[in-house]
């Protein structure tokens, strides 16, 4: 498994760890498949570091860790596309299947 699959992985993992805040829903899906695509075509990608920025629910309890733990790993999903574009390439190709 590439370093980018584990990074996404584990990107997929703080989702499914924070759905009661609404990181697993399609909102926060949408916030990271923009990210990469900044990422692939060589744009300047900014993660997002709020809970409006992640469009989860603000208004309950441990969102704010849900923000923090979401944007370390996009971080380092981004970190690893940085490293290994045809992994980032592949898994587009497969999201888009």
């Amino acid at each position: 498994m590439s370093g980018f699959a584990k990074a996404m992985a584990a990107f997929c993992a703080v989702q499914e760890r924070y759905a009661s805040v609404g990181a697993a829903d399609t909102e926060p899906r949408e916030v990271m498949l923009v990210l990469l695509d900044e990422l692939r075509a060589g744009g300047c990608v900014e993660v997002p570091t709020s809970a409006a920025g992640w469009s989860l629910f603000d208004d309950v309890a441990g969102v704010e860790r849900a923000v923090q733990a979401l944007t370390a790993a996009a971080r380092s999903v981004i970190e690893a596309g940085r490293h290994e574009p045809d992994a980032l390439d592949q898994y587009f190709e497969q999201y888009l299947k």
